[in-house]
C-alpha cells in the first residue's frame, strides 16, 4: 500500500494586509497561523507514517521574508527527512521562480519540480513516478499538462498541478486545464493546488484532488482547513480529509424571530458564540456575525449611533471569551416586523416601490448598471468601501446593501400608512 499526504498553498508567513482597521485583532497570532499550520501537516505525517508529501504549489508568498520562511522550512522539512519521509514540491503563481529565489538548498529528502519542462520524478523504492512541473512566472496561461510525460508502466503515476481546473471566481485561471485532459494521461492520482476550497473532483480511479489551504487567510477561507491523508491499494484510493488549522475563520449567521427584541439578539449573540467556542476543539476563532431576521429590535437598531452601540456591545460579550475567539467584525441586516409580503401585494405608490426594490434585486444586469453609475462615488470612496465590505463588482454584495437600504427607509414610509 502506498500512504503519503497532498497538501498545497500553505503560503508560510502570508503578509497580512489590512488588519490594523479591525478593533483588537490578534495580528500575531493570526501572521503565525500558517507556520504553526505547517508544523501539523509535519506532525501528521510522521504520526501517520506516511511514505511521503505532495506540495502541489504555493508553499510560500511571495518573497516577503524569504530567506526567514525558507530557513524555518528546511527545519521542518529535515523534521520528515529525520522520519524518513520524502517530499516532492513544485512551484506556484505565489513562488513561481521569477519571484521567489531559492536561495538556500532543500535537504535531500526533497525534490522539486523543474520549472522548465515537465518532468517525471521517481521513488525507486516505492513504485511511484511523480509528473508536474512548476511555475516559471506567476502568470501561465497555458495548459501544462498537454507536454506531462507518459504514464510509467508498472509504477503508481502521480499527476502534480497548480491549476484552476476549468476555471475559479475567487482564484486567477492559472493553467487551465480539463477533465478530460487529466483523464487522457491515464495517471493513478492527480495532486492539484491553487484553489484554497478542498474538492474532491473524482475519488478513485483516478482520484482528482484539490486540498484546499491549510490554514485559512481571512473570512473569505472560512470552516476546517487542512490537507488529505492518501492511501492507495490494488488500485483504489482512499482519501481521509485530516484538520491542520490552528484558527479558524468562520461566518455565524444569527436569525432573529419576529418577536426579539434588542436583549433577545445579545442573548442570541452569546449562545453562538459559546456553540462556536465548542464546535472548534480548542481552535482560536475569528468570526463574522451576520444578524438578520424581521424582528422588534430594527427599531431599536434606527440610526448609526445606535447601531454602533448594538455593535460594541456585541464586540463586548466577544470579549469575555478573548483567549478562544476575535470578532472580526459585525452585519446588521435586520428588517422592521412587518408583513412584508401583504405590503407588497397593495396597490398603492409603497407597494409599487417595493415591487421595483424585489425587480432590481434578482437582476444582477440591472444592478451591475446601478453600479457603473456609481463608480465614480467607488473611486472616490477608496480603501473605504472595501473596509466597509462594499464590493461594487458583486451582485451578491450589492443585493445586500439594496436590501438594507430597503429595511431603514421602509419603516419612516410606513408610519404614514398608520
Amino acid at each position: 500500500m502506498i500512504r503519503f499526504l497532498h497538501t498545497a498553498d500553505l503560503h508560510i508567513d502570508s503578509p497580512l494586509k489590512g488588519l490594523d482597521v479591525y478593533p483588537g485583532a490578534p495580528v500575531e497570532r493570526i501572521r503565525y497561523a500558517t507556520r504553526r499550520a505547517f508544523e501539523n501537516v509535519i506532525d501528521l505525517a510522521i504520526k501517520q507514517r506516511v511514505q511521503f508529501m505532495i506540495i502541489a504549489g504555493d508553499l510560500f508568498d511571495g518573497d516577503w521574508r524569504i530567506v526567514e520562511s525558507r530557513l524555518w522550512t528546511i527545519g521542518q522539512f529535515k523534521r520528515l527527512g529525520d522520519a524518513g519521509i520524502q517530499v516532492v514540491t513544485m512551484r506556484g503563481n505565489h513562488d513561481a521562480a521569477n519571484r521567489v529565489d531559492g536561495l538556500l538548498p532543500w535537504p535531500s529528502n526533497v525534490r522539486e519540480f523543474s520549472v522548465e519542462t515537465p518532468e517525471t520524478i521517481v521513488l525507486e523504492t516505492l513504485g511511484v513516478a511523480l509528473h508536474g512541473q512548476g511555475y516559471p512566472r506567476a502568470a501561465v496561461w497555458e495548459d501544462l499538462t498537454e507536454n506531462y510525460p507518459a504514464a510509467v508502466p508498472g509504477m503508481t503515476n502521480i499527476g502534480v498541478l497548480h491549476t484552476s481546473l476549468a476555471g475559479h471566481p475567487q482564484h486567477d485561471n492559472y493553467a487551465p486545464t480539463s477533465l478530460e485532459q487529466l483523464l487522457s494521461k491515464n495517471y493513478d492520482y492527480w495532486a492539484l493546488g491553487h484553489i484554497h476550497t478542498r474538492e474532491v473532483i473524482r475519488p478513485n480511479r483516478p482520484a482528482i484532488v484539490f486540498p484546499g489551504n491549510p490554514q485559512g487567510r481571512h473570512i473569505r477561507e472560512a470552516g476546517a482547513k487542512g490537507c488529505y491523508l492518501v492511501e492507495m491499494a490494488d488500485g483504489d484510493t482512499t482519501l481521509t480529509f485530516q484538520p491542520t488549522d490552528v484558527l479558524r475563520w468562520e461566518l455565524i449567521e444569527v436569525a432573529l424571530t419576529e418577536q426579539c427584541d434588542l436583549e433577545d439578539l445579545y442573548d442570541s449573540v452569546h449562545s453562538h458564540l459559546r456553540a462556536s467556542i465548542k464546535k472548534a476543539a480548542k481552535r482560536f476563532l475569528a468570526l463574522r456575525l451576520q444578524i438578520n431576521g424581521n424582528c422588534r429590535a430594527h427599531e431599536q437598531l434606527t440610526g448609526s449611533s445606535a447601531r454602533d452601540a448594538a455593535i460594541a456591545r456585541i464586540r463586548q460579550l466577544g470579549m469575555e471569551h478573548s483567549n478562544q475567539l476575535w470578532i472580526e467584525r459585525v452585519r446588521l441586516d435586520t428588517a422592521p416586523a412587518m408583513d412584508w409580503d401583504e405590503l407588497r401585494r397593495g396597490n398603492d405608490l409603497f407597494a409599487q416601490l417595493l415591487q421595483a426594490i424585489d425587480q432590481i434585486a434578482n437582476d444582477d444586469q440591472q444592478l451591475m448598471a446601478i453600479a457603473n453609475d456609481l463608480e465614480g462615488l467607488s473611486r472616490k470612496a477608496g480603501s473605504e468601501l472595501f473596509e466597509a465590505g462594499i464590493r461594487f463588482d458583486d451582485p451578491v454584495e450589492l443585493r445586500r446593501w439594496l436590501r438594507n437600504a430597503e429595511s431603514l427607509l421602509f419603516p419612516l414610509i410606513a408610519k404614514t400608512k398608520t
